[in-house]
Protein backbone atom coordinates (compact mmCIF):
# COMPACT_ATOMS: atom_id res chain seq x y z
CA UNK A 1 0.00 0.00 0.00
CA UNK A 2 1.01 3.60 -0.47
CA UNK A 3 -0.07 6.70 1.47
CA UNK A 4 1.03 10.33 1.25
CA UNK A 5 1.19 13.16 3.73
CA UNK A 6 -1.20 15.85 2.48
CA UNK A 7 1.03 18.85 1.76
CA UNK A 8 0.30 21.28 4.61
CA UNK A 9 3.92 22.40 4.89
CA UNK A 10 7.03 20.67 6.18
CA UNK A 11 6.18 21.05 9.89
CA UNK A 12 2.62 19.71 9.73
CA UNK A 13 3.52 16.98 7.25
CA UNK A 14 6.41 15.88 9.48
CA UNK A 15 4.01 15.63 12.43
CA UNK A 16 1.49 13.70 10.34
CA UNK A 17 4.32 11.42 9.20
CA UNK A 18 5.23 10.73 12.84
CA UNK A 19 1.57 10.01 13.59
CA UNK A 20 1.32 7.59 10.67
CA UNK A 21 4.50 5.82 11.82
CA UNK A 22 3.05 5.29 15.30
CA UNK A 23 -0.28 4.16 13.82
CA UNK A 24 1.47 1.57 11.63
CA UNK A 25 3.44 0.30 14.64
CA UNK A 26 0.19 -0.10 16.60
CA UNK A 27 -1.00 -2.34 13.77
CA UNK A 28 2.27 -4.33 13.83
CA UNK A 29 3.48 -2.87 10.53
CA UNK A 30 7.23 -2.29 10.78
CA UNK A 31 8.50 -3.01 7.28
CA UNK A 32 7.79 0.31 5.59
CA UNK A 33 9.82 2.70 3.46
CA UNK A 34 9.48 6.46 3.85
CA UNK A 35 10.40 8.66 0.89
CA UNK A 36 10.64 12.43 1.09
CA UNK A 37 9.09 14.37 -1.79
CA UNK A 38 9.87 18.05 -1.20
CA UNK A 39 7.90 18.98 1.92
CA UNK A 40 5.75 15.83 1.66
CA UNK A 41 6.34 12.14 2.38
CA UNK A 42 5.29 8.88 0.74
CA UNK A 43 5.02 5.76 2.88
CA UNK A 44 5.14 2.33 1.22
CA UNK A 45 4.26 -0.81 3.18
CA UNK A 46 3.08 -4.37 2.56
CA UNK A 47 -0.11 -4.56 4.58
CA UNK A 48 -3.82 -3.97 4.05
CA UNK A 49 -5.19 -1.81 6.84
CA UNK A 50 -8.71 -1.62 5.45
CA UNK A 51 -10.01 -4.39 7.72
CA UNK A 52 -8.47 -2.96 10.88
CA UNK A 53 -8.67 0.75 10.16
CA UNK A 54 -11.71 1.43 12.34
CA UNK A 55 -10.74 -0.81 15.24
CA UNK A 56 -10.10 0.95 18.53
CA UNK A 57 -6.84 -0.27 19.94
CA UNK A 58 -5.92 0.26 23.58
CA UNK A 59 -3.76 3.19 22.48
CA UNK A 60 -6.68 5.12 21.03
CA UNK A 61 -8.79 4.27 24.05
CA UNK A 62 -6.06 5.68 26.31
CA UNK A 63 -6.05 8.88 24.27
CA UNK A 64 -9.84 9.09 24.38
CA UNK A 65 -9.87 8.52 28.15
CA UNK A 66 -7.16 11.15 28.73
CA UNK A 67 -9.14 13.79 26.83
CA UNK A 68 -12.40 12.94 28.55
CA UNK A 69 -10.80 12.94 32.00
CA UNK A 70 -9.35 16.40 31.52
CA UNK A 71 -12.59 17.82 30.12
CA UNK A 72 -14.49 16.44 33.12
CA UNK A 73 -11.98 17.25 35.89
CA UNK A 74 -9.76 19.98 34.40
CA UNK A 75 -6.66 18.26 35.81
CA UNK A 76 -3.51 18.79 33.78
CA UNK A 77 -1.57 16.05 35.57
CA UNK A 78 -4.19 13.43 34.72
CA UNK A 79 -2.18 12.15 31.74
CA UNK A 80 1.21 12.62 30.09
CA UNK A 81 -0.67 13.02 26.80
CA UNK A 82 -2.67 15.95 28.10
CA UNK A 83 0.35 17.46 29.86
CA UNK A 84 2.31 17.50 26.62
CA UNK A 85 -0.45 19.11 24.55
CA UNK A 86 -1.01 21.65 27.34
CA UNK A 87 2.70 22.49 27.45
CA UNK A 88 2.77 22.93 23.67
CA UNK A 89 -0.28 25.20 23.62
CA UNK A 90 0.34 28.93 24.14
CA UNK A 91 -3.30 29.91 23.57
CA UNK A 92 -5.06 28.75 26.76
CA UNK A 93 -8.65 29.67 25.76
CA UNK A 94 -8.67 27.18 22.85
CA UNK A 95 -7.41 24.20 24.87
CA UNK A 96 -10.81 22.67 25.67
CA UNK A 97 -11.93 23.10 22.07
CA UNK A 98 -8.68 21.47 20.91
CA UNK A 99 -9.34 18.39 23.07
CA UNK A 100 -12.99 18.17 22.01
CA UNK A 101 -11.93 18.26 18.35
CA UNK A 102 -9.34 15.58 19.06
CA UNK A 103 -12.06 13.43 20.65
CA UNK A 104 -14.34 13.89 17.64
CA UNK A 105 -11.56 12.97 15.21
CA UNK A 106 -11.03 9.67 17.04
CA UNK A 107 -14.47 8.57 15.89
CA UNK A 108 -13.35 8.56 12.26
CA UNK A 109 -9.88 7.02 12.28
CA UNK A 110 -8.76 6.29 8.72
CA UNK A 111 -5.39 6.09 7.05
CA UNK A 112 -7.00 5.43 3.69
CA UNK A 113 -7.84 9.10 3.15
CA UNK A 114 -4.18 9.99 2.66
CA UNK A 115 -4.04 9.75 -1.11
CA UNK A 116 -1.72 11.83 -3.28
CA UNK A 117 -4.43 14.47 -3.87
CA UNK A 118 -5.86 14.42 -0.33
CA UNK A 119 -5.61 18.18 0.25
CA UNK A 120 -7.47 18.98 -2.97
CA UNK A 121 -10.21 16.41 -2.36
CA UNK A 122 -10.81 17.63 1.19
CA UNK A 123 -10.59 21.31 0.14
CA UNK A 124 -8.18 22.16 2.95
CA UNK A 125 -5.92 25.17 3.43
CA UNK A 126 -6.40 28.94 3.76
CA UNK A 127 -9.94 30.16 3.10
CA UNK A 128 -10.81 26.46 2.94
CA UNK A 129 -14.12 25.44 1.33
CA UNK A 130 -14.33 21.90 2.72
CA UNK A 131 -16.96 20.83 5.24
CA UNK A 132 -16.32 20.17 8.96
CA UNK A 133 -12.70 21.36 8.84
CA UNK A 134 -10.63 22.16 11.94
CA UNK A 135 -8.30 25.10 12.50
CA UNK A 136 -4.70 23.95 12.45
CA UNK A 137 -3.37 25.44 15.67
CA UNK A 138 0.01 27.14 15.82
CA UNK A 139 1.89 24.29 17.63
CA UNK A 140 0.80 21.90 14.86
CA UNK A 141 1.77 24.07 11.93
CA UNK A 142 3.71 27.25 12.75
CA UNK A 143 1.40 28.97 10.22
CA UNK A 144 -1.81 29.60 12.19
CA UNK A 145 -2.69 33.29 12.31
CA UNK A 146 -0.30 34.37 9.57
CA UNK A 147 -1.35 37.38 7.53
CA UNK A 148 -2.24 36.95 3.86
CA UNK A 149 -2.15 39.75 1.28
CA UNK A 150 -5.18 39.82 -1.03
CA UNK A 151 -6.08 42.76 -3.28
CA UNK A 152 -3.32 44.80 -1.63
CA UNK A 153 -4.95 44.37 1.78
CA UNK A 154 -3.72 42.37 4.74
CA UNK A 155 -6.11 39.94 6.40
CA UNK A 156 -5.72 37.21 9.00
CA UNK A 157 -7.09 33.87 7.83
CA UNK A 158 -6.94 30.51 9.54
CA UNK A 159 -5.48 27.40 7.98
CA UNK A 160 -8.01 24.54 8.16
CA UNK A 161 -7.63 20.78 7.74
CA UNK A 162 -9.79 17.66 7.92
CA UNK A 163 -10.24 15.63 11.09
CA UNK A 164 -7.72 12.99 10.00
CA UNK A 165 -4.96 15.52 9.33
CA UNK A 166 -5.74 17.01 12.74
CA UNK A 167 -5.71 13.61 14.46
CA UNK A 168 -2.45 12.36 12.94
CA UNK A 169 -0.70 15.71 13.51
CA UNK A 170 -1.66 15.41 17.19
CA UNK A 171 -0.33 11.85 17.31
CA UNK A 172 2.92 13.15 15.82
CA UNK A 173 3.10 15.88 18.46
CA UNK A 174 2.45 13.44 21.32
CA UNK A 175 4.70 10.58 20.25
CA UNK A 176 7.24 11.99 17.80
CA UNK A 177 8.09 15.50 19.00
CA UNK A 178 9.94 17.07 21.92
CA UNK A 179 8.46 20.17 23.54
CA UNK A 180 10.54 22.64 25.58
CA UNK A 181 8.67 25.62 27.00
CA UNK A 182 10.08 28.62 28.85
CA UNK A 183 7.94 31.17 30.69
CA UNK A 184 9.01 34.61 31.87
CA UNK A 185 6.39 37.11 32.96
CA UNK A 186 3.63 37.28 30.36
CA UNK A 187 5.92 35.84 27.67
CA UNK A 188 6.00 32.14 26.72
CA UNK A 189 8.27 30.51 24.17
CA UNK A 190 7.99 26.90 22.99
CA UNK A 191 10.59 25.03 20.93
CA UNK A 192 9.61 21.81 19.12
CA UNK A 193 11.88 19.15 17.63
CA UNK A 194 10.80 16.30 15.39
CA UNK A 195 12.64 14.04 12.94
CA UNK A 196 12.30 13.30 9.24
CA UNK A 197 14.26 11.58 6.46
CA UNK A 198 16.57 13.71 4.37
CA UNK A 199 15.71 11.62 1.32
CA UNK A 200 14.36 8.23 2.39
CA UNK A 201 14.61 5.90 5.35
CA UNK A 202 13.09 2.88 7.03
CA UNK A 203 10.12 3.18 9.37
CA UNK A 204 12.12 1.54 12.17
CA UNK A 205 14.60 4.44 12.28
CA UNK A 206 11.84 6.93 13.05
CA UNK A 207 10.24 4.55 15.55
CA UNK A 208 13.57 4.25 17.39
CA UNK A 209 13.74 8.02 17.70
CA UNK A 210 10.14 8.05 18.93
CA UNK A 211 11.30 6.08 21.95
CA UNK A 212 13.25 9.19 22.93
CA UNK A 213 10.52 11.72 22.08
CA UNK A 214 7.20 10.23 23.18
CA UNK A 215 5.78 12.32 26.01
CA UNK A 216 9.07 14.29 26.10
CA UNK A 217 8.25 17.78 27.34
CA UNK A 218 9.71 20.19 29.84
CA UNK A 219 8.64 23.57 31.19
CA UNK A 220 10.57 26.02 33.33
CA UNK A 221 10.95 29.71 34.19
CA UNK A 222 13.67 31.11 32.00
CA UNK A 223 14.54 33.18 28.96
CA UNK A 224 14.24 31.85 25.42
CA UNK A 225 16.16 28.65 24.79
CA UNK A 226 18.35 28.58 21.63
CA UNK A 227 16.96 26.24 18.97
CA UNK A 228 20.07 24.10 18.63
CA UNK A 229 20.22 23.43 22.38
CA UNK A 230 16.92 21.53 22.32
CA UNK A 231 17.78 18.36 20.35
CA UNK A 232 21.09 18.06 22.23
CA UNK A 233 19.20 18.36 25.52
CA UNK A 234 16.41 15.85 24.82
CA UNK A 235 18.56 13.28 23.02
CA UNK A 236 20.88 13.17 26.04
CA UNK A 237 18.22 11.28 27.98
CA UNK A 238 16.87 7.75 27.63
CA UNK A 239 18.45 5.15 25.39
CA UNK A 240 21.68 6.07 23.65
CA UNK A 241 21.71 5.77 19.87
CA UNK A 242 24.97 6.02 17.98
CA UNK A 243 23.39 6.82 14.63
CA UNK A 244 20.35 6.50 12.45
CA UNK A 245 20.37 6.47 8.68
CA UNK A 246 19.66 9.64 6.71
CA UNK A 247 17.68 11.49 9.43
CA UNK A 248 17.39 15.24 10.03
CA UNK A 249 16.01 17.20 12.98
CA UNK A 250 13.34 19.82 12.29
CA UNK A 251 13.21 22.50 15.00
CA UNK A 252 10.78 25.41 15.27
CA UNK A 253 9.68 28.01 17.81
CA UNK A 254 6.39 29.70 18.62
CA UNK A 255 5.93 32.57 21.04
CA UNK A 256 3.21 34.37 22.96
CA UNK A 257 3.97 37.84 24.29
CA UNK A 258 0.96 39.30 26.07
CA UNK A 259 -1.94 38.64 23.68
CA UNK A 260 0.24 38.45 20.59
CA UNK A 261 1.13 35.04 19.13
CA UNK A 262 3.60 34.32 16.38
CA UNK A 263 5.87 31.70 14.88
CA UNK A 264 9.55 32.53 14.77
CA UNK A 265 12.54 30.37 13.88
CA UNK A 266 12.58 27.19 11.83
CA UNK A 267 15.73 25.13 11.37
CA UNK A 268 16.53 21.83 9.64
CA UNK A 269 19.79 20.22 10.76
CA UNK A 270 21.79 17.02 10.43
CA UNK A 271 21.52 14.62 13.33
CA UNK A 272 24.36 12.14 12.98
CA UNK A 273 27.11 14.14 14.74
CA UNK A 274 24.87 15.10 17.64
CA UNK A 275 24.00 11.44 18.25
CA UNK A 276 27.65 10.45 17.89
CA UNK A 277 28.73 13.07 20.43
CA UNK A 278 26.04 12.10 22.95
CA UNK A 279 26.91 8.43 22.61
CA UNK A 280 30.61 9.11 23.19
CA UNK A 281 30.18 11.53 26.09
CA UNK A 282 27.67 9.30 27.91
CA UNK A 283 30.11 6.41 27.59
CA UNK A 284 32.77 8.49 29.33
CA UNK A 285 30.44 10.37 31.67
CA UNK A 286 27.36 8.42 32.88
CA UNK A 287 26.17 11.53 34.74
CA UNK A 288 25.94 13.57 31.50
CA UNK A 289 22.07 13.66 31.49
CA UNK A 290 22.08 15.06 35.02
CA UNK A 291 24.68 17.68 34.09
CA UNK A 292 22.94 18.79 30.90
CA UNK A 293 19.66 19.09 32.79
CA UNK A 294 21.29 21.52 35.24
CA UNK A 295 22.95 23.47 32.44
CA UNK A 296 19.78 24.09 30.45
CA UNK A 297 17.90 25.38 33.50
CA UNK A 298 20.54 28.02 34.22
CA UNK A 299 18.48 31.20 34.74
CA UNK A 300 21.23 33.41 33.36
CA UNK A 301 20.93 31.69 29.98
CA UNK A 302 24.69 31.01 29.80
CA UNK A 303 24.26 27.26 30.15
CA UNK A 304 21.78 27.13 27.28
CA UNK A 305 24.19 29.04 25.05
CA UNK A 306 26.87 26.46 25.86
CA UNK A 307 24.62 23.63 24.67
CA UNK A 308 23.76 25.61 21.55
CA UNK A 309 27.46 26.23 20.85
CA UNK A 310 28.23 22.53 21.20
CA UNK A 311 25.40 21.62 18.82
CA UNK A 312 26.49 24.28 16.34
CA UNK A 313 30.03 22.91 16.30
CA UNK A 314 28.70 19.40 15.71
CA UNK A 315 26.13 20.33 13.05
CA UNK A 316 28.13 22.83 11.00
CA UNK A 317 31.54 21.22 11.35
CA UNK A 318 33.47 24.11 12.86
CA UNK A 319 36.91 23.12 14.13
CA UNK A 320 37.26 26.20 16.35
CA UNK A 321 36.33 24.58 19.64
CA UNK A 322 38.42 27.00 21.70
CA UNK A 323 35.54 29.47 22.06
CA UNK A 324 33.21 26.70 23.23
CA UNK A 325 35.75 25.34 25.69
CA UNK A 326 36.29 28.84 27.06
CA UNK A 327 32.53 29.19 27.61
CA UNK A 328 32.47 25.84 29.38
CA UNK A 329 35.34 26.83 31.66
CA UNK A 330 33.75 30.18 32.44
CA UNK A 331 30.43 28.56 33.23
CA UNK A 332 32.06 25.98 35.50
CA UNK A 333 34.02 28.62 37.39
CA UNK A 334 30.90 30.69 38.06
CA UNK A 335 28.30 27.97 38.56
CA UNK A 336 27.00 26.53 41.81
CA UNK A 337 27.70 23.02 40.54
CA UNK A 338 31.26 23.83 39.49
CA UNK A 339 32.95 21.05 41.47
CA UNK A 340 30.84 18.29 39.92
CA UNK A 341 31.00 19.65 36.37
CA UNK A 342 34.70 20.50 36.58
CA UNK A 343 35.51 16.84 37.17
CA UNK A 344 34.13 15.86 33.78
CA UNK A 345 34.94 19.03 31.82
CA UNK A 346 38.11 17.60 30.27
CA UNK A 347 36.25 14.54 29.00
CA UNK A 348 33.48 16.66 27.45
CA UNK A 349 36.10 18.87 25.80
CA UNK A 350 38.05 15.96 24.36
CA UNK A 351 34.87 14.28 23.07
CA UNK A 352 33.75 17.49 21.39
CA UNK A 353 37.16 18.02 19.75
CA UNK A 354 37.31 14.42 18.55
CA UNK A 355 33.77 14.47 17.12
CA UNK A 356 34.15 17.79 15.28
CA UNK A 357 37.54 16.84 13.82
CA UNK A 358 36.03 13.72 12.25
CA UNK A 359 33.69 15.85 10.13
Amino acid sequence: MEVYTPGHGLITDSLILQGICRYLAWHSVYDARIIRIGDRFKINFQHDLRLTDTEYTEYFENLRLACQTYLERQQINSSQIIEKIYTANINLPIFKRWLNQLLDSLNKISLMDFSENHKIVKKEGRNAKGKNLITLYLPLSSVYGKYVITNYRSSQTNYSVCDQCFLFANLGLIYGTTVLRSNKGDKSSVVFTTFLPQTETQLLDLLLLQRLTEFAHHEFLNSDVPLLACPLYFLSFGETMISVENIQALIWRIEKNGNFQRSLDVSLIRLDKILEFISAVKLQIPSWPKIVNKIIQDKSGDGQIILSDIAEALVFGTRDTYKIIRRLVSYVMNGEEKDEIAKVLDKVTLTLERTTKEQ
